[in-house]
């Protein structure tokens, strides 16, 4: 509001203005996307040219464009018609700047003790925003956290008394753990399938995340917060290290370009043998997907199994589920279920869309001589901007399920 008023005294405020917004843009996008600060942001641009920025036009972003165009349309406005004084804006900047003030200082609800609104109007908005921005950057550069090895241990321990067994371990792209439980036993059905339940002792928890897919991945593969950067330097307890140290091959597979998030060279870091992208596999396969459009995950999934055995460790990274996601046409039941729970499209796509997927995985793992060990996880929420949306889906947890064979 400041910036818009004070365009009027020239561009240079127009222009602060517009960067203001970029700002804001980026730091939305950023948070919305599990990359906490605009700098892990701006780290992925150099990846842009394997993306189709053109799969992220649609109805949220072309209002958003037509706001900032109706508001410089408005500071044109003002600098055609009203000429203020340089003290005029100084007014108007200590007058917002007092108003900030006020309100930071608690001053509206100490005047009315017993008026309690549903959101907190309290505080400065300015020292807020600060405030968030100057603890994202701490955190950035904070010690990464020691997390619990509970998993990697648990795999390991089967697998040292299994040598001849394999594990298929999935990392499902956008994942995240339903707050409807009706939503989430839809989604999840085919683990309670009599196929399923006949093949393994099935186990399902949910567990905290941070961060987008690679922190998802280093943290499920090798209990660690670090950067996919420096996971070389501390590999001992990834999953891949430790079962290669009992004998297992292993082989890690994800449809899309190996130079994404550079995982051509830090994915053998994490104990793998062999590593398949899309171009290993050659362009017959269909392909899926928008903004990330690589090889369909029921061929991936395929793929996948024809690599499991007896010593054998597989691990999968799916990619059709990343938003925004490609429509499908939905079946009577889902529709039906969409409709009880009153999801949005947009969600509804991915709840059916993710259900098919695990249903996948389940059936074509369940045909395996000898059952695999079958780890199912979710890398984070799906990162939908709208709150609605994104508040069917919990911001802290996602789904970890773990199939031991009978």
């Amino acid at each position: 509001m400041a910036l818009l008023l004070a365009s009027a005294a020239g561009a240079w405020w127009v222009l602060a203005l517009v960067m203001a917004w970029a700002l804001d843009l980026l730091q939305g996008l950023a948070i919305g996307f599990h990359f906490g600060t605009i700098n892990n942001l701006l780290q992925t641009v150099r990846f842009l040219p394997h993306v189709d920025i053109t799969g992220f036009m649609g109805l949220n972003l072309m209002g958003l464009v037509a706001v900032f165009g109706v508001c410089l349309a408005a500071a044109a406005w003002l600098r055609r018609r009203v000429k203020p004084a340089f003290s005029a804006v100084l007014a108007v900047l200590v007058l917002l700047t007092l108003l900030d003030v006020i309100n930071g200082s608690g001053l509206p609800w100490m005047l009315k003790r017993d008026v309690h609104g549903a959101t907190n109007l309290q505080g400065s908005p300015a020292l807020n925003v600060a405030a968030v921005a100057l603890a994202r950057a701490r955190l950035e550069t904070a010690a990464p956290a020691d997390l619990d090895h509970r998993l990697q241990r648990e795999l390991m321990d089967w697998a040292d008394a299994h040598r001849g067994g394999s594990l298929f371990f999935v990392v499902l792209e956008s994942w995240g753990d339903y707050v409807d439980p009706a939503v989430r036993d839809a989604v999840e059905s085919a683990l309670h399938s009599p196929q399923a339940v006949n093949r393994w002792h099935i186990s399902r928890r949910s567990v905290a995340f941070k961060g987008a897919t690679t922190a998802g991945e280093i943290r499920l593969l090798c209990g660690s917060a670090l950067h996919y950067s420096r996971i070389g330097s501390a590999n001992e307890a990834c999953l891949g290290v430790g079962l290669k140290r009992l004998g297992f091959s292993t082989v890690a597979l994800h449809g899309f370009s190996r130079f994404m998030f550079d995982r051509e060279a830090w994915w053998p870091e994490l104990g793998f043998d062999q590593t398949v992208f899309d171009d290993n596999l050659g362009s017959a396969p269909a392909r899926c997907g928008t903004v990330l459009r690589g090889i369909c995950d029921t061929h991936m999934v395929d793929a996948a199994a024809t690599r499991l055995g007896p010593g054998r460790f597989v691990y999968l990274l799916t990619l059709d589920t990343h938003l925004p996601l490609a429509a499908v046409a939905l079946t009577e039941h889902e529709s039906l279920m969409c409709s009880q729970r009153q999801l949005s499209a947009s969600v509804c796509q991915h709840a059916a869309q993710m259900g098919r997927l695990i249903g996948k995985i389940v059936a074509v793992a369940a045909t395996r001589q000898p059952a695999p060990l079958l780890v199912l996880a979710g890398d984070h929420s799906p990162p939908f901007f709208d709150a609605k949306d994104k508040s069917m889906f919990s911001s802290s947890l996602v789904p970890l399920v773990v199939a031991v064979p009978r």
